[in-house]
């Protein structure tokens, strides 16, 4: 799917819904590219849409069926206003074997990549990236041998290529198991770190079981719920025993997500936490 092919009528589609919005607030169209680089698309109008009657929900549900591309088997809303876009696969294996085949471009030999193939420039790949509050499952398992493969198979076809596997260590997620630990448990960080230490239990499905009774607690005490907001600004400003036991668990939580990889085996990459882009470093081992 080329989208730079597809920019220039995506985007007066696009602004044809905006405009059904008018209002004081002005709209920029963000596009991010594989390696995390932003670009604006430019508009033929500044929009300005009322942010009270604007919701990203009913506007990407407006967009869905204004978005049909060539590749593209179906468009889906998912929860929050993110626009998927779901591969025509029969599709994109019928273009791949005739690529792979010449086509219509000059017959290349057997095992040569045809040009444009692949990209000449760096590809990152991020997979993985489980949230470290707990045990990894099947779902992560599948979705590093995805990456993984993926990453490999790029590389085979001459491909030049970074794994990332990004660590959420500042979010709600993390938040959440550290105040189980701090209310729930009444646990000081010292005793945290016992915890970890200690190698007769398995300290990521304690965090599992604890992240579950959280969920429960806020359910029972509404109120209760109040302790994820001041625990996730202790973690996210980096200071203080809040951050420190957070550091301490999500450090760990990684480290045994790494030895169930190291099973199957699946290589996640390198290491890339959320801490540092708050202009901090949680200190990470990275390999």
């Amino acid at each position: 799917l080329n989208l730079h092919e597809h920019q220039a009528p995506m985007i007066d589609r696009i602004a044809e819904v905006l405009g059904r919005y008018p209002g004081s607030c002005p709209v920029s169209l963000v596009v991010y590219d594989a390696a995390g680089r932003k670009s604006l698309l430019k508009l033929s109008n500044q929009f300005r849409v009322n942010p009270l009657a604007f919701k990203p929900i009913i506007f990407a549900s407006e967009i869905k069926g204004l978005l049909p591309f060539p590749g593209v088997e179906r468009v889906s809303v998912a929860a929050g206003g993110y626009v998927n876009f779901h591969l025509d696969r029969a599709a994109l294996a019928r273009a791949l074997s005739a690529l792979r085949r010449g086509g219509s471009r000059t017959p290349q030999p057997t095992g040569a990549v045809p040009p444009g193939l692949v990209s000449p420039d760096k590809i990152l790949v991020e997979h993985t990236s489980i949230n470290p509050n707990k045990a990894a499952h099947i779902g992560h398992l599948r979705n590093a041998v995805l990456g993984d493969t993926f990453a490999r198979l790029l590389a085979a076809r001459g491909a030049r290529v970074e794994v990332q596997n990004y660590i959420d260590n500042t979010g709600v997620q993390v938040a959440d198991v550290i105040v189980g630990f701090l209310w729930l448990e009444n646990k000081t960080p010292a005793e945290v770190r016992q915890l970890i230490e200690d190698p007769s239990g398995r300290f990521d499905y304690h965090c599992w079981d604890l992240y579950a009774r959280v969920f429960q607690w806020y359910e029972s005490e509404p109120a209760a719920i109040a302790h994820r907001a001041v625990t996730l600004k202790a973690i996210e400003e980096g200071h203080g025993e809040t951050a420190e036991m957070a550091e301490r668990v999500s450090t760990a939580i990684v480290e045994r997500h790494l030895e169930t990889m190291r099973r199957v085996p699946a290589r996640p990459g390198k290491r890339n936490p959320a801490a540092r882009f708050l202009g901090r470093g949680i200190q990470v081992n990275e390999k």
